[in-house]
């Protein structure tokens, strides 16, 4: 029963920002039909938000204006669209159907194009409301990469590259990867510099990140990166300093004496500055076991008269919780051999683990007749050993593709923290060229993974339905204005590639239709437009249905 009013309580968080979602996009989309009908003399009968009984109408001259009860659609209904429909000669020049095909033609991408040009509009708001980016600072430097053998080194912040200025991570990212087989020229600013610091770098190969562009390759810096590993630490020794303090793993310190903490190096770096006062205060958050409910904020004192200052860092007694494990999947290897969440892992085959991506390479180097996995962990401040065999399993990417790989079944505690600052266009030029750009972005996005949903590089798991349309625009609205903007100009463009998809009853198809009858120069057949519209009911229910079987499957769980 909990569950049950766990998941209404869900569904109505979301009403609201989903209605104002679909309601701007639909109406948009209804009024380019309507716009352009009206423009070439066809009577509109019907303007409507919603399908099915209508729970509100008016009417202004000839065209009754109505909400419906069913919010998911809305439609333009034209006198004379219906096919078979007898008009007399005195009002064909009002019907739909007996309008030039280049105005029935227009009339039907009216809507989409409506919503491609709302999709602008919404990221031309956005360049002047200003959006949440990506600073263009690095995150944490692994000390074995390319990127730190140059000299970049974590917290960097990118001032400019070829004497270009550096705004957003985006820039950087555009950067490196058209300079494929260049030099670049970095001015960085470093926190323990008075002085920028120029770096000459070599942009090498790499393959995209981008998992709609496959195999692309582009220009990288090997390392160069603006992820961060959150303030979380992990106790693995409760007589350790952090244990007798009462930090417990996976809590996140969000402040050192009133010093904001974001990041886990910045721990070290904020307590080394502290070391000569008597008392340091922690301002923690401690979660729950279930991800959705609110942290506990409690505050952690260390008295330095009590507990003195330790020699070494090490003395400190806390670590990265990724090298923790965070949950053991039921009956997997890590299961049967006895892990445990909590368990640091110090070893695998006898292989120093630094971090969680040292655990999946110790894995995937596992072959089915090599002997069992030794794995070496701490719990409770005690040392033990593990033999454990991985299993075959199914591994689902970032685009749905499902991979067999040998895994152990135990999932890490992580969390990564992203500085991200306010942009916007500083001209109008700016804005414009920012606006076209986005848009041509996405909507080349969206085409793509079309084309890749077709030729199935991605998994049709991926469709999503209202409910998922409804997550997004909860989550968006919970972000912010400019959250809630991008992607109402996303799916804005979603629905504009949608909707001109060559199936019958959609836009696309009624232009492909009007398309075959101005080649052949006579209309098509009754018969066959029913049975045309018939095969693109059942392939939109179809779609329909399947999308609304992963939303659900993804809510439930499969």
């Amino acid at each position: 029963m909990d569950l049950i009013l766990h998941y209404l309580l869900q569904g109505v968080s979301f009403v609201v920002p989903m209605t104002i979602l679909l309601g701007v996009l639909i109406f948009i989309h209804e009024l380019g039909h309507f716009a352009v009908a009206k423009f070439f003399g066809v009577k509109v009968e019907t303007f409507s938000l919603g399908f099915g009984p209508k729970i509100f109408k008016m009417i202004r001259g000839e065209t009754t204006y109505c909400l419906s009860a069913i919010p998911f659609g809305g439609y333009v209904k034209m006198y004379g669209d219906e096919i078979g429909g007898e008009v007399p000669a005195d009002q064909k020049h009002r019907s739909f159907l007996d309008k030039p095909i280049y105005q029935r033609i227009l009339i039907a991408l009216a809507g989409p194009v409506m919503n491609l040009a709302l999709a602008f509009v919404l990221f031309l708001v956005l360049s002047i409301v200003g959006e949440s980016v990506v600073a263009p600072r690095l995150g944490d430097i692994d000390n074995s990469t390319y990127a730190y053998a140059l000299g970049f080194r974590s917290g960097d912040r990118i001032l400019s590259i070829n004497n270009a200025p550096m705004t957003r991570w985006e820039d950087v990212e555009k950067q490196v990867a058209e300079a494929l087989g260049s030099q670049l020229e970095f001015r960085i600013l470093r926190e323990t510099e008075e002085e920028p610091v120029k770096i000459i770098a070599k942009v090498e190969p790499g393959e995209s990140p981008n998992p709609l562009e496959p195999g692309k390759t582009i220009g990288t810096i090997a390392g160069l990166d603006f992820i961060n590993n959150a303030s979380l630490v992990a106790v693995s020794d409760p007589s350790s300093l952090f244990g007798k303090l009462g930090f417990k793993t996976g809590d996140k310190i969000m402040a050192i004496n009133n010093m904001p903490v974001n990041t886990y190096r910045a721990i070290q770096e904020v307590l080394l500055s502290e070391s000569s006062n008597t008392h340091i205060t922690f301002d923690v958050e401690r979660y729950g076991l279930s991800a959705e409910s609110e942290p506990e904020k409690i505050k952690l004192t260390w008295d330095l008269k009590q507990i003195p200052f330790p020699d070494s860092v090490k003395g400190f007694g806390y670590h990265l919780p990724e090298t923790f494990i965070g949950e053991v999947v039921k009956d997997s290897p890590a299961a049967i051999a006895g892990l445990e969440a909590n368990d640091r892992l110090l070893s695998i085959n006898n292989h120093p683990i630094e971090k969680f991506s040292d655990i999946v390479d110790e894995v995937n180097t596992y072959r089915k007749d090599s002997p069992p996995l030794n794995v070496k962990v701490v719990r409770g401040g005690q040392e033990k050993t593990f033999n454990m065999t991985p299993k075959m399993t199914e591994i689902k990417s970032e685009i749905g593709e499902v991979e067999n790989r040998f895994a152990i079944g135990i999932r890490p505690i992580t969390s990564r923290y992203v500085e991200h600052i306010k942009w916007t266009a500083p001209n109008a030029s700016t804005a414009l060229t920012w606006s076209l750009g986005k848009t041509w972005q996405w909507t080349e996005a969206t085409v793509m993974s079309f084309v890749l949903l077709v030729r199935g590089q991605v998994s049709p798991k991926n469709l999503g339905g209202f409910i998922s349309i409804g997550q997004m625009a909860k989550k968006s609205w919970e972000y912010g204005l400019d959250a809630f903007l991008r992607i109402m100009a996303i799916i804005s463009l979603n629905l504009f590639i949608l909707n001109l998809l060559p199936v019958p009853v959609l836009d696309g198809g009624h232009i492909l239709l009007f398309s075959i009858e101005g080649i052949r120069g006579t209309p098509i057949s009754l018969r066959k437009l029913e049975i045309a519209q018939q095969i693109g009911v059942f392939v939109l229910l179809s779609l329909l249905a399947f999308s609304l079987f992963n939303d659900f499957s993804r809510l439930f769980g499969s």
